[in-house]
């Protein structure tokens, strides 16, 4: 019993670390470029089923799953036989099963599965139809992709390992004195799998495995664990159907790069910046009128200063961190000064919604500059404008938060 419970650690060992081996890594879920459009390269995309990729463009991507995605279903059906002490030709326990599970990344799954056997032999009849019922939970690793990577879509031939643990139940009558015996089971099964048509929704697969009773009444055996002489061999043929996902196909699926167009936005955002620049220049070099009120209060929008958000967002990439710096530069260089932060949101949503997502990024940017930047709380006011204030005419422009200084 022992050797099985290692044999499912290391199978989600496996599992856990051939997720952490694909590129739809978290930690990059939300790339963005300092002070630019939410467009810009490496700024989070979404294709046209409303999918993000979780990286960078130029990389290579899986699209982010959705809970509902990669969900399967199948039957299976075959034969098993008393591994000792048994002429295996002449007791064969026909029996039939269904599996549900799904896939968390493209080489590790579970599922959940359970059989129906026919017959007892060598064993005596229990007086039912269904004499025994195995159902088990399983891990499914999908070899072929652990080890040879995962290219997009599923190979034609594919080699699944399967170990499970579950649970069996003898099924009798009052007059069989084998009524209401249980044991716990185990399964260590491998699956060839053939994916059979173009859209790789189907698979077939031929399963050998063995069996194992491993604690419980259903045998005389004192003996527990993976014990040969409490053991079935058996040999099953399945049929999986593979729902379809949200992304347009049955499988994991790649995002799609879109570097060209992303060369021509960053022309378009470096131009509108160098144009905010020489503007800024030119209020600042303005002569002074000869007679005017003493200044109470000098305001000043850092069009520079811009952090950018993704959609729905209030999380402030590493990336946009230059542009806060600007900002605690400034007021090191001005202990007089205060700023106001100003969080925006685009139209997409509920009014309710959108204000509280402006707010929680004007204060986002106010807890990065207290603690990566050290700047007094007492100097930063912070404004939640919403929806019904939009800083720009462009939809995305508005995923933003902004600066205003006051000496």
């Amino acid at each position: 019993m022992r050797t099985l419970f290692i044999i499912i650690g290391i199978a989600f060992a496996l599992g856990a670390k051939a997720q952490v081996n694909q590129p739809d890594s978290t930690a990059r879920r939300h790339g963005l470029v300092v002070g630019l459009h939410p467009k810009a390269p490496g700024a989070p995309r979404h294709d046209k089923h409303g999918h993000r990729p979780d990286v960078e463009t130029g990389e290579k991507a899986l699209l982010v799953s959705k809970s509902y995605d990669n969900w399967y279903i199948g039957i299976n059906g075959g034969g098993a036989v008393q591994t000792t002490h048994n002429k295996w030709m002449k007791n064969i326990n026909g029996n039939a099963g269904v599996r549900v599970g799904r896939w968390f990344t493209p080489s590790f799954g579970l599922a959940l599965e359970s059989n129906a056997y026919f017959s007892t032999r060598p064993a005596g009849s229990t007086g039912t139809v269904v004499q025994y019922l195995n159902t088990d939970l399983a891990a499914t690793i999908n070899i072929s992709n652990w080890w040879f990577g995962y290219n997009g879509e599923p190979r034609l031939f594919e080699v699944i390992a399967v170990p499970a643990l579950g649970m069996g139940h003898v099924f009798g009558t009052s007059t069989h004195t084998s009524h209401s015996l249980n044991d716990m089971t185990g399964k260590l099964a491998l699956d060839f799998a053939f994916n059979v048509d173009k859209k790789k929704s189907l698979q077939v697969y031929l399963e050998p495995a063995m069996l194992y009773a491993i604690y419980g009444n259903t045998s005389d055996e004192t003996r527990t664990g993976l014990n040969i002489n409490r053991s079935h061999f058996q040999v099953n043929v399945g049929l999986v159907y593979k729902f379809k996902n949200t992304n347009g196909t049955h499988n994991f699926r790649y995002a799609e790069a879109r570097v060209a167009r992303d060369d021509s936005e960053i022309r378009r955002l470096n131009g509108r910046i160098a144009e905010l620049e020489e503007e800024n220049a030119r209020l600042r070099n303005q002569p002074k009128p000869l007679m005017q009120p003493r200044i109470v209060e000098r305001t000043e929008t850092v069009h520079e200063g811009v952090v950018a958000f993704a959609q729905g967002s209030s999380y402030v990439e590493k990336l946009q961190y230059a542009s806060i710096n600007k900002v605690a530069k400034y007021l090191d260089e001005n202990p007089n000064a205060k700023v106001t932060v100003t969080g925006y949101a685009s139209t997409e949503g509920s009014e309710e919604l959108n204000q509280k997502l402006s707010e929680a990024r004007a204060e986002a940017v106010k807890h990065a500059l207290i603690t990566k930047f050290g700047v007094d709380p007492a100097r930063i006011d912070i404004v939640g404008a919403g929806e019904t204030e939009q800083y720009s005419d462009e939809l995305d422009y508005n995923r933003v938060a902004i600066f205003e200084f006051k000496e």
